[in-house]
């Protein structure tokens, strides 16, 4: 049976990716990635935040029929959830996530064999905490530190698994892009050539807005200048330039410990961003194609490569995955398997 890894690059939009428009080189290694991989070029997010897209993804359910939305983040225990799925299946399954709305407690994290809350300084030992925040002083590597904690977790949890003989399901919720902004020097120095000519003030304004500060900014009646909009968004791809190397350095070690002729990977996007179009910045208040056009990217060794521009949304990644694993799944859903569509 194949293995599942299941990555959610949390807040990423679909156009700072190089193939699908992005002048800068922001993502070289997902660039190369999607040549092996069935790319949907026109695949849609059911929601604009985190909760109600990822419990669309992970129950084939619309937000209609799961009810997680602004007023409940929970999402019950009678619905139908993948990982469930595989587990019933006989499939170790292991889950990595930072954002807090993914926790068990919201009702996500569920049947997972081994499961690691980032967030929870529980989860690590205090004086490897205490190391990293003490290399971090010095290096200025990963400004959040979570980055450095959620990779090198990754990697323990899949060797963990890969010493097992049952195939494995992993769940990984990465968000290096998610507001605030604040990529590492390296990776920024990396786009020198794009700065624009910001006075201080303007350069303020930049860092401001990239650390929540674009409420205070957003739909008033004199837009922003280009200039700044376009210094936020230099960040962001930095942020996404960093992204793309963590990636790059997990697969890297998915090659050397040999699962990857025989693991189906999904790359997907929860929801875009705006980044200070029409006066808006971050995920609230509208369904504007920045926040629902999203990346999906499926690569699988039984699966030819290639673009394909048929419509698909969230909720058609259940039912695809069990047809793709050979699962047999009776539950009524929303979604549909990309393998019965024409």
């Amino acid at each position: 049976m194949k293995n599942v890894i299941f990555i959610v690059l949390d807040t990423l939009r679909k156009d700072r990716l190089g193939i699908f428009g992005n002048p800068r080189n922001a993502t070289p290694f997902l660039d190369e990635f999607a040549n092996h991989c069935v790319n949907f070029t026109n695949a849609y997010a059911n929601s604009a935040w985190t909760p109600p897209t990822h419990a669309s993804m992970l129950t084939g359910l619309l937000p209609i029929h799961h009810l997680v939305d602004g007023d409940n983040i929970n999402l019950e225990k009678k619905h139908h959830f993948l990982f469930s799925i595989l587990k019933k299946n006989n499939y170790n399954t292991a889950s990595i996530v930072v954002n807090p709305y993914l926790y068990e407690s919201t009702g996500f994290m569920r049947d997972f064999d081994i499961r690691l809350e980032l967030g929870r300084k529980r989860q690590y030992k205090p004086y490897s905490l205490l190391l990293l925040r003490a290399i971090n002083k010095i290096t200025k590597a990963y400004p959040s530190l979570s980055s450095k904690l959620i990779l090198e977790n990754t990697k323990r949890v899949l060797k963990t698994l890969c010493s097992s003989n049952k195939p494995f399901g992993i769940f990984l919720n990465l968000t290096q892009v998610h507001s605030k902004y604040d990529p590492p020097r390296k990776f920024l120095n990396s786009f020198e050539k794009y700065f624009v000519n910001l006075d201080e003030d303007e350069k303020h304004l930049v860092a401001y807005i990239c650390d929540r500060g674009g409420y205070e900014h957003m739909a008033k009646e004199s837009p922003l200048p280009d200039k700044v909009i376009e210094g936020i968004k230099l960040l962001y791809d930095a942020e996404l330039l960093f992204l793309d190397s963590m990636l790059r350095d997990f697969f890297d070690f998915i090659k050397i410990n040999k699962v990857f002729s025989h693991t189906t990977i999904i790359i997907i996007s929860d929801h875009g961003e705006n980044l200070g179009e029409n006066g808006m910045f971050y995920h609230q208040f509208n369904l504007s194609p920045n926040l629902i056009r999203i990346p999906l990217l499926i690569r699988d060794p039984d699966l030819t490569p290639k673009a394909v521009n048929e419509n698909v949304a969230q909720i058609d990644i259940l039912p695809s995955l069990c047809d793709a694993l050979e699962i047999e799944n009776n539950e009524v859903l929303d979604g549909l398997s990309f393998f019965l569509m024409k």
